[in-house]
């Protein structure tokens, strides 16, 4: 995975979400996350999530930068932002380790 492409972090739907049936024209997604409760709409809880993670990261929507300097960012973090970005009903504790074994197979942290 090439970590040095240039990326925007953008509020929003965004490339990853290209193609997804969910997408409409408008560009909001019309999903529901039925397993929270009460549930909620999936555009809804991504967009509080990134503006609460860019806060905490202290990064401006619509920054452009690699996701290497991104990454090295959120490392930085590590320990901490799981505790904003698990879900609920998502074990903290899992993802963390999943955070880190992603930063450590990416090469942005060391495996100690």
């Amino acid at each position: 995975s090439d970590v040095d492409i240039e990326i925007k972090l953008v509020i929003g739907a965004d490339a990853v979400c290209q193609g997804c049936k969910h997408l409409l024209p408008d560009g909001q997604c019309d999903d529901v996350l039925q397993q929270l409760d009460p549930p909620i709409s999936k555009q809804e809880y991504n967009d509080t999530l990134d503006y609460r993670l860019l806060d905490y990261l202290n990064i401006n929507r619509d920054t452009v930068t690699t996701i290497r300097e991104y990454l090295e960012i959120v490392n930085k973090k590590v320990p901490g932002i799981e505790r904003i970005c698990t879900h609920p009903k998502e074990d903290q504790k899992e993802r963390l380790n999943g955070l880190t074994k992603g930063l450590i197979n990416l090469g942005i942290r060391s495996d100690s």
